[in-house]
């Protein structure tokens, strides 16, 4: 077990296994003199379920009974790509912003697009959108023949956002201009 043959301390080995799994895997041993003790286990798999199990073991590396602790799921840390391939056009009284879905590859757990539309460049957003879409089109809130600004992030489902906006395009929301009055010959 690792225990050295002389000393006189106990040891508590702190276990995981996959829920459902027969095995337990070694994660750390530790010294404990009194008191509670925390650990941080690394390398677990995003959203897996993980059981622990918390075992004694004396100063003679005879392991006593092991007591089950909490189940856990680990949480994917991982942040979704910048986006990139952005477009943003001008429409019949809005604009339409395109934002290329990530792949599979590089979001396995994608949940969303979120849009910033910002009245001049670089600056706050006045009108924030978001969806399981690629295509947005904004016809609300915006006015005709003026310039506005688009940028856009991933999210994925364990609430981790892309670090970084897609680089910010701009459009002119297009005009209702359209003649009804119909000229009689």
């Amino acid at each position: 077990t690792g225990i050295p043959a002389d000393s006189k301390r106990a040891f508590v080995q702190i276990k995981h296994r996959r829920s459902g799994s027969g095995t337990y895997h070694l994660d750390d041993q530790i010294v404990v003199t009194s008191g509670s003790v925390s650990v941080s286990v690394d390398d677990l798999l995003p959203n897996v379920a993980y059981e622990y199990a918390i075992v004694p073991v004396s100063h003679f590396g005879v392991e006593g009974t092991a007591k089950t602790g909490s189940k856990t799921t680990a949480k994917d840390t991982g942040k979704p790509p910048q986006p990139t391939g952005v477009t943003a056009n001008g429409i019949l009284r809005g604009i339409r912003v395109s934002v290329p879905r990530p792949s599979q590859t590089a979001v396995p757990d994608y949940k969303l697009t979120r849009v910033r539309i910002k009245a001049t460049a670089g600056g706050a957003a006045i009108l924030t959108v978001e969806g399981d879409q690629s295509e947005f089109e904004i016809t609300s809130g915006l006015t005709a023949g003026s310039t506005y600004y688009a940028d856009a992030q991933y999210e994925d489902t364990s609430g981790n956002v892309s670090e970084l906006w897609s680089e910010e395009k701009s459009a002119v929301a297009g005009r209702a201009d359209v003649d009804t009055e119909i000229e009689q010959p």
